[in-house]
């Protein structure tokens, strides 16, 4: 792969999924054009480093890797973490960069041991953050309501979940809003209870659209009796909320 990338100076795109001879690798040159980087499943990966002066979005699903990195124009970052690997992983290796993001995906499996998200730094510039959350078995969830608030210039919230485990849990600590002035658009899917909602209809005092569906993407061809009962509460959102602002449900 090296000897690959070293051939093709002018590459701007690169994609790769389920590489297993792939262990150590060094993506670098002062001259390499990058742009787009995204691994997929490579699961006997053990590190990367990576020198990419013009690299803009950075994709990654696995396991926790040892990361050497020098990006300065990083503004895309997606990060998933395979299986039951700690949600930390998908923040703490980029700490240096998140003031420069501007779009942050984070795709996590939580067990029921999982460990809380750190605290974490302002990011300055983040305008879209989605949230994808997997679990079968955990009772809790971490608090992600610092990450919004992390975010002053944060337009857009996506929020995924894949459980049948109410906001209550979600927002399982204290809680102590602060207005937030640039969110104006919030998605949620896996809805069940409405109290994120009323969480971020406090906090984002300029909203102007909610849309809401009781499943999650991976959830469509299923039905269930649960989930209608969340779409009706979903509906029965409407009186509960300001005339500037749209819902729609899914």
């Amino acid at each position: 792969m090296e000897y690959f990338l070293s051939n093709c100076p002018n590459l701007e795109q690169l994609r790769m999924f389920w590489l297993d001879q792939i262990v150590n690798l060094n993506v670098s040159g002062p001259s390499l054009q990058l742009k787009h980087l995204e691994i997929f499943q490579c699961k006997s990966l053990e590190s990367l480093e990576f020198c990419a002066p013009k690299l803009v979005t950075f994709k990654y699903f696995g396991k926790p890797i040892r990361l050497s990195m020098s990006l300065p124009l990083l503004a895309e970052l997606y990060i998933g973490a395979m299986d039951d690997h700690q949600p930390k992983f998908a923040l703490v290796p980029f700490s240096s960069y998140l003031s420069q993001i501007a779009t942050l995906t984070l795709d996590m499996w939580l067990p029921e041991d999982y460990e809380e998200i750190p605290q974490i730094l302002e990011f300055t510039k983040l305008k879209h953050l989605t949230l994808d959350v997997h679990s079968n078995f955990c009772s809790r969830f971490p608090c992600f309501t610092s990450l919004v608030e992390a975010a002053p210039s944060l337009h857009k919230f996506t929020f995924k979940l894949s459980s049948c485990v109410c906001s209550r849990a979600i927002l399982s600590k204290t809680v102590n809003p602060h207005p937030h002035e640039c969110l104006k658009d919030v998605e949620i899917f896996g809805f069940v209870d409405r109290k994120l909602v009323m969480y971020l209809l406090e906090i984002a005092i300029n909203l102007e659209k909610i849309t809401i569906d009781p499943y999650h993407p991976s959830e469509k061809h299923r039905t269930s009796k649960k989930k209608e009962e969340a779409k009706k509460c979903a509906h029965r959102l409407r009186k509960k909320l300001p005339s500037r602002v749209k819902l729609s449900v899914l």
